[in-house]
């Protein structure tokens, strides 16, 4: 800030244009500060930023303030308290001022903001928007469509999770639809870009133009054992009736799980190079396991991905260690030509996932879909007996009915939560100076 009085400077005429003017300039450069420091405590619910990172948000908002009034010095840094961030900002006073610089000594104005992300939070689900090289042409149609959403409630829908962030990179004006009388219980819902409520009830807070967060899991590597099959590898594994036992490894073709087939999954890792489908009245149960699903051009165009359908009981956990710690689902390489060309074989698509069993009710660990789609449509809860349930994937929908429990009770499951995942962020951002 200047300091100098406004009645020395009205006793003298010439001073009084260059004191509104000045008071002008501050004014914008404290607004600057402002939302500046607004948008990096937004960055830190998500993130913890460097001081470079900080920089860039910060000289994003100088533009217009630099456009009317000229350069401005811009130093952001962490505040005095945990979870505060500072930005102060000065601004030189040149021509037209030398009223000011030569009676009252002033030749800069100045402005300083001080913004706080506080009340922690953990991230349950975060819809990525994006898909590794390898992985992208398996959303090729969710990316052509502009009208794309990450998360989409149908019609009396909910998402239960306390003391959960649930936050979307996509930057439609649509990023999170909520429909008539459905329900969002939550800490934090955090879109990149708009939320639309249509009627639902929303108990979490809401923020937009939220900062992109980076996929925490785009740098792990997957499952070790060799997944491309041979044509002729190809099998069915199907299952009606009676109680069998499934053996990790490599799976080059579909599983059917149907009838009151009952199958255990001994503990390890399953790559599937087709389609893992479990309806009827059968049973699904393991803990320990991974299931990764790879299909593909190297799959010979064959889509893979998971169906629990029907009145099937999936009752599933991670593995607590290896490769895939944390890891229940991870969707590779899928099948996108079939995605894009074989509709008439593939009507809902090849990266489509489905939940609509009634008893899906334990499903411990993360399910990773980089470039896929989820859609629960079960007419009950689904989830809610895992001790935790993490979502990575490019968007969820839920269709008229489910309620989708992600619980966070980390501290009691065994299964590691996989790291940029959990007790991260924050669920308000305020300023405070």
């Amino acid at each position: 800030m200047f300091a100098l009085s406004l009645p020395a400077l009205l006793a003298v005429g010439a001073g009084t244009a260059e004191f509104m003017m000045a008071t002008q300039k501050q004014v914008a450069l404290q607004g600057l500060t402002d939302s500046a420091a607004i948008a990096i405590a937004r960055q830190m619910t998500v993130a913890n930023p460097s001081l470079a990172e900080m920089q860039a948000i910060a000289r994003g908002f100088a533009g217009p303030f630099e456009a009317q009034h000229g350069p401005v010095a811009l130093q952001p840094a962490p505040g005095p308290e945990a979870g505060t961030v500072r930005v102060q900002a000065s601004f030189r006073l040149n021509q037209g001022f030398g009223f000011l610089a030569s009676i009252g000594g002033v030749d800069s104005v100045s402005a300083s903001s001080t913004a706080k992300a506080g009340g922690s939070s953990k991230l349950c689900l975060l819809s990525i928007d994006e898909a590794r090289a390898d992985a992208r042409w398996a959303g090729a149609k969710m990316f052509l469509s502009k009208d794309a959403n990450g998360l989409h409630l149908g019609e009396g829908a909910r998402i239960t999770a306390p003391g959960c962030t649930l936050h979307t990179n996509f930057k439609t004006r649509d990023a999170f639809i909520i429909e008539a009388q459905a329900k969002v219980t939550a800490d934090l819902l955090c879109a990149a870009g708009g939320i639309r409520n249509l009627g639902g009830s929303l108990d979490a807070e809401l923020v937009t133009d939220c900062p992109r967060l980076p996929n925490p899991l785009e740098t792990r590597n997957p499952t070790s054992i060799k997944r491309k099959c041979g044509l002729a590898e190809y099998r069915v594994w199907e299952f009606r009736e009676g109680t069998h036992t499934l053996q990790p490894g490599r799976y080059c073709g579909d599983i059917v799980i149907g009838g009151t087939a009952k199958v255990r999954l001994n503990a390890g890792e399953y790559a599937i190079q087709g389609k893992f489908l479990a309806g009827g009245d059968s049973e699904v149960v393991g803990d320990g396991i991974a299931l990764y699903f790879y299909g593909g051009i190297d799959g010979h165009l064959r889509p893979s991905y998971f169906r629990f359908t029907g009145n099937a009981l999936v009752d599933l956990t991670a593995p607590e260690k290896g490769a895939m710690a944390g890891i229940l689902i991870w969707e590779g390489v899928n099948g996108a030509v079939s995605d894009l060309s074989n509709s008439a074989l593939e009507p809902e698509g090849a990266n489509y996932h489905r939940i609509s069993s009634a008893r899906a009710r334990r499903l411990t660990g993360t399910i990773y879909l980089p470039a896929g789609q989820l859609r629960i449509d079960a007419p009950v809860v689904v989830a809610d007996r895992s001790d935790y349930t993490l979502l990575v994937i490019n968007r969820l929908e839920l269709a008229r009915g489910p309620n989708l429990v992600l619980n966070s009770n980390y501290a009691r499951s065994r299964v590691p939560v996989p790291p940029g995942l959990g007790p991260v962020g924050a669920k308000e951002v305020r300023l405070i100076k």
